[in-house]
């Protein structure tokens, strides 16, 4: 697994960088809340370049589907990571919200959310599971977080992302706040 290492907002592998930045904030409004109006980090790799524009809490009844909502879930909130990825290697590349995992403020590392988001919800372009992302081609994709215990923000972002006939890895990792 090839894994960038940093030294602050640094890393170490050459042709590699991340640029850390503030990426919590509040929901204003919409199911995606202030997400693009907070500074992005972005990750960089020989094979992608990959930005979290941000982590908001949303509103479960704005971005899932209805028939997953029940009586406790009608006013629930949710960190949302929204990801911007762009292929710059020759060959496709697969993002997998199923390869996100979140580290809360409380260390512990926290899955996906088994809900399904909503694409319409979001609008056109804006994968939920699963996208191939071609040669020079980018897409985005948003990764809904599991319930956290009260008090628990994110704190980290983790992609891994299968590379060259998924025989390698590289890890991302995006530092939030």
């Amino acid at each position: 697994m090839h894994e960038p290492t940093r030294t602050g907002n640094e890393i170490e592998r050459p042709g590699d960088r991340e640029t850390g930045a503030r990426t919590r904030g509040e929901d204003t409004g919409g199911p995606l809340g202030q997400i693009l109006a907070d500074e992005p980090t972005t990750v960089e790799t020989a094979s992608l370049s990959a930005t979290l524009l941000g982590v908001p809490e949303v509103s479960l009844p704005s971005v899932v589907y209805d028939h997953q909502l029940d009586g406790t879930r009608a006013d629930e909130r949710r960190p949302m990571a929204l990801f911007d990825i762009e292929n710059t290697a020759e060959r496709p590349i697969t993002w997998a919200t199923a390869n996100t995992s979140f580290v809360g403020t409380d260390g512990y590392t926290y899955s996906p959310a088994q809900l399904s988001v909503d694409p319409s919800a979001l609008g056109p372009g804006c994968h939920t599971r699963r996208v191939e992302i071609g040669p020079g081609r980018r897409a985005r994709v948003v990764a809904l977080v599991e319930e956290l215990p009260t008090g628990v923000d994110i704190d980290e972002v983790v992609q891994t992302v299968p590379m060259h006939a998924h025989v390698e890895t590289t890890r991302l990792t995006f530092t939030v706040g």
